[in-house]
């Protein structure tokens, strides 16, 4: 109910009371579902750090209690990957992910793993700049008929698939992609004004690019720290005014992309 009403702290202390109630039964599933939500709160109070810290805790008691290989742990693991992603770890999440895609393959055969640990990894690639390897990763994913893999299909792979596209200067593919991409939440609508923006920059159109871009950021980007989720379409921002020879405002735009990405003192290390 704190949640709910938009109380982060509240909530927090009362997941931190069920914790301690529920410490004789540490293998509890009740518990592990506070531990989970504890995380949700600390994540919505900003507190990333401490909530990935939870994240991590919660993967390895699934894992050292047999859950290896299952929904539940596939699932927390993917909260480890979006907090750590946010927290600009980038090559510690990579390595994670990694290693639970050897394990599948150890257990279960060379390409065997669920979906959404392939996605994720082609996802991780995909901000390392492996573009090749990415798309191994991603496209292996796309042709993953289950009901899960159409789900991940259709929520997660359109942004990534559309981003790997227009790196690799694929403008019809990237195209195809793009016209997929879901809407409802803010990350979705810019990425669909930032692929949109990329697409007819690649095509030529530089200043419909601007007009689009900018009209997306003007919206969402008001005082104080912009949203973390906002960082990529910053820095690709920034990127073209500095290709088209104005330093001066891609220092500015970039100013904002680094206010956006750095959520705690560690992101600037």
């Amino acid at each position: 109910l704190h949640a709910a009403s938009g109380d982060p702290e509240a909530s927090i202390a009362s997941f931190n009371q069920a914790i301690e109630a529920l410490a004789d039964d540490p293998q509890s599933e009740l518990r592990l579902s506070a531990l989970h939500n504890l995380a949700l709160g600390l994540r919505v109070a900003g507190r990333t750090r401490e909530a990935n810290e939870y994240h991590r805790r919660i993967l390895e008691e699934l894992d050292s209690t047999g859950y290896v290989g299952t929904d539940l742990l596939i699932t927390q693991l993917s909260f480890v990957t979006s907090t750590q992603w946010e927290l600009g770890e980038l090559a510690a999440t990579d390595s994670l992910l990694a290693t639970y895609v050897r394990r599948l393959e150890s257990d279960y055969g060379e390409g065997a793993g669920d979906v959404q640990l392939t996605v994720m990894r082609g996802l991780s690639q995909l901000r390392l700049g492996a573009l090749d390897s990415a798309e191994v990763w991603l496209e292996r994913g796309a042709r993953d008929t289950t009901a899960m893999g159409r789900l991940v299909g259709a929520s997660w792979l359109p942004a990534a698939l559309t981003q790997l596209y227009l790196e690799q200067g694929r403008l019809p593919e990237a195209r195809r992609a793009a016209a997929t991409l879901p809407l409802g939440t803010p990350t979705r609508e810019m990425n669909i004004a930032l692929f949109g923006a990329g697409i007819r920059r690649a095509s030529g159109d530089g200043e419909g690019a601007w007009t689009m871009l900018d009209s997306a950021l003007r919206a969402t980007v008001t005082s104080g720290r912009p949203a973390a989720y906002l960082s990529h379409a910053l820095v690709s921002a920034a990127e073209w005014h500095l290709a088209d020879g104005d330093p001066q405002a891609a220092d500015s735009i970039a100013q904002l992309a680094v206010a956006a990405a750095a959520i705690d003192s560690l992101a600037y290390l």
